[in-house]
Parts: structure tokens; sequence; C-alpha cells
């Protein structure tokens, strides 16, 4: 709301346009679709991660990032 207001106050300076508030706002909302598209195939792939691996799905997986060393690539 506060960026609201201030956007508005900078529209009103003509120091930024419409435009540029529009083109932020698309910003934003494709930023978050981004989130909400990413989250969902973090679910798929752990739905499948407990399939492949018969790990009952009540059970937390804690999973942990590693590197494979070049010379397996």
């Amino acid at each position: 709301m506060r960026d609201t207001k201030k956007q508005e106050e900078q529209l009103k300076l003509r120091l930024i346009t419409r435009t540029d508030i529009l083109k932020t706002e698309y910003s934003v909302e494709d930023v978050q679709a981004k989130i909400i598209s990413m989250k969902n195939i973090i679910d798929t792939n752990k739905e499948k991660l407990y399939l492949r691996t018969g790990i009952n799905k009540t059970e937390n997986l804690n999973l942990k990032s590693f590197d494979i060393p070049q010379k397996f690539i």
C-alpha cells in the first residue's frame, strides 16, 4: 500500500509514467507466477521421489544438496 502511494506521488511529479507502474506490476505478477510454478515442480518431484524410493509419505524428507565431481559428468 505504501509503495502505491509513493508511486502516485512520483506519477504526479512526472518522475515515472503510468506505463512504468504497469510494467512493474506485471513484473511482480510474473515473479509470483514463477514462484508458484517452482513450488509445484518441487512438490511434483517430491511425490516422484516418494514413489520411486518407496518411502512412506508420512516420513519427512530431509533433502541435502551435493555436487557431482566433474569426472562423473
